[in-house]
């Protein structure tokens, strides 16, 4: 699940990169940037940013950010400029991707080179072209590294473990990977340390926490009811738990707390700011953040990220099935799938074994256990564990219809609203970029202090990618590399 308290630098969530060519790139200094309104936005943003001057940044932001983008406590200058003073500047060291709305770029710091940075720029479609949109990961300098030349298909599994070596070996993940195509495990390896005080190894059968990357499951577990004829999508939630929905939300339907369309808030801030939401095991628990949560915006008028509509749909899993959302979850859909080794809960009764503990990298570069802030025993928004092996199979299972029929899987993977600024757009239950030739990508991104998480399905080339880390925002430098190699093998690289 992603933490309320994340604003506009979300480390953990990776912006999936549309199907284009990457920009080749010169590696010594500053690399030229591509022509288009994504660049000039970017361009422009970096000389604000480096005048170190907050009056300078808060005038071009003033005229260069959506409105959406601003807060009334000015939290966006804030960490704009301290960026600026953690780095000293940024130097552009290679375009990622270049589109009409978004640029993604890999940026160093100039005073403090060891600082690598994924800078992502998301503009509004219509002229001036205001940044609606500012991400920013940790990043591997293995990614200035990689030569912008086409990548043959057949060794895009050793290139990319190759590549996953020369992150880990900088210190940037720490986890396990695997990435199957036609379920076979092209890549199934782990690096890092499960426990850093013990010096236990993670391995590629240790489990990790898997965040919001559990509203897959229950997406897929609604389907499979609608699937039964026991509900339908379109159906209002108030027709099976009128308890659990806060006065204004009586037309909020399924498919908008499938698609955070729904105006519901996020009880997740709540469970981490009150201590005994740590203990909260039946869902049950979490139904007074449902009641309590006031409605945002109109149900079905807009985009609002909400862990608390996933709660609601697993009392609406439970309401029908007759079963505890977690059993329905683990027996017709992780076990469907051939996860034998994770559980939709923390501490679920599934098969055990290894367990990673989780790890945060505060601002003084000091790595600190994350046991304390987990908030309760997973719910149906996310908080269960899983091996990547297991999570690459749920993967596999969906692409192959052997979760939920072809049919519902078109309607789950079918772009429903734009989750601004990101390149993405949010199905039921999925994010999803769709790019030139038919080409698409989707799956879901998960984080939490202590734990990275990203599941992505490539279509028509049916690789499955599943990264799972043990570190905050951990997996995002290893799904980047993936998409680049797999970008250079289906598109040469452009021309300067």
């Amino acid at each position: 699940m992603r933490s309320s308290l994340m604003l506009l630098c979300v480390l953990t969530l990776g912006a999936v990169l549309p199907w284009t060519s990457p920009c080749a790139a010169e590696r010594a200094a500053d690399v030229r940037l591509p022509a288009g309104p994504p660049a000039d936005r970017f361009r422009e943003l970096l000389q604000a940013m480096h005048s170190s001057d907050r009056a300078v940044l808060a005038k071009h932001a003033e005229g260069a950010f959506a409105p959406s983008m601003m807060r009334p406590d000015d939290s966006i200058l804030d960490f704009l400029l301290g960026q600026v003073q953690m780095s000293g500047g940024f130097v552009v060291r290679r375009v990622l991707q270049s589109a009409d709305r978004q640029i993604t770029v890999l940026v160093q710091g100039k005073q403090k080179p060891d600082v690598w940075l994924r800078y992502v720029v998301g503009v509004e479609p219509e002229a001036p072209h205001r940044v609606n949109g500012i991400f920013t990961y940790r990043a591997s300098a293995a990614m200035a590294g990689e030569p912008d030349g086409p990548v043959p298909a057949e060794q895009l599994p050793a290139r990319f473990a190759e590549l996953v070596d020369r992150i880990a070996a900088e210190g940037r993940f720490s986890g396990s990977v695997c990435l199957m195509r036609n379920g076979e495990a092209l890549v199934s390896r782990a690096w890092g340390e499960a426990d850093r005080e013990a010096h236990t190894p993670n391995s590629d059968t240790t489990r990790f926490g898997i965040a919001s990357v559990g509203k897959m499951f229950t997406a897929v577990a609604i389907a499979q009811l609608a699937e039964a004829g026991k509900l339908q999508i379109e159906d209002r939630a108030a027709k099976f738990v009128p308890g659990w929905l806060p006065p204004g939300a009586e037309s909020v339907t399924i498919a908008q707390l499938l698609t955070h369309t729904s105006g519901l808030g996020d009880y997740l801030g709540g469970v981490v700011n009150d201590r005994s939401g740590r203990s909260f095991d039946a869902l049950e628990d979490y139904r007074r953040f449902a009641v309590e949560s006031p409605i945002a915006f109109a149900p079905g008028s807009a985009f609002q990220y909400s862990n608390t509509g996933y709660v609601v749909l697993g009392a609406i899993l439970e309401k029908v099935s007759g079963l505890p959302w977690h059993d329905w979850v683990n027996d017709r859909v992780l076990a469907a799938a051939g996860m034998t080794h994770s559980d939709a809960k923390r501490d679920g009764h599934r098969p055990r074994g290894p367990i990673a503990t989780g790890y945060h990298l505060s601002e003084e570069g000091v790595w600190g256990r994350t046991d304390t802030l987990r908030a309760g025993n997973g719910t149906p928004a996310g908080g269960g564990e899983a091996t990547a092996k297991d999570l690459a199979r749920f993967g596999t299972a969906l692409f192959e219809g052997r979760l939920v029929t072809p049919a519902m899987l078109a309607r789950m993977t079918e772009p429903r609203v734009a989750m601004a600024g990101t390149g993405k757009q949010y199905g039921y239950g999925t994010e999803i970029v769709s790019g030139r030739e038919g080409r698409s990508i989707f799956g879901h991104e998960g984080g939490f202090p202590g734990v990275g998480a990203s599941l992505e399905v490539y279509l028509p080339e049916g690789y499955v990618l599943a990264v799972l880390s043990n570190t905050t925002g951990g997996a995002a430098p290893v799904a980047d590399a993936w998409r680049d190699l797999l970008l250079r093998s289906i598109a040469p690289a452009a021309k300067p």
